[in-house]
């Protein structure tokens, strides 16, 4: 949730669908909220390492 929030200033409204951004972070927020529990990583090390290696990133 608080990278959403980074992301977009705000929490998510789950009625309302997310604008769509062009930052590398997206992606991996995405997954971790995706509405099927099922679909999303389930792995902490490599949210983690998915997380440092984005930051790495040039902008």
């Amino acid at each position: 949730m608080l990278l959403g929030w980074g992301l977009h200033g705000a929490l998510p409204d789950p009625e309302e669908p997310l604008p769509a951004l062009d930052d590398p972070l997206e992606g991996l927020y995405l997954s971790l909220i995706r509405h099927d529990r099922t679909r999303r990583p389930n792995d902490a090390l490599w949210a983690r390492e998915e997380l440092l290696r984005l930051a790495g990133l040039p902008y």
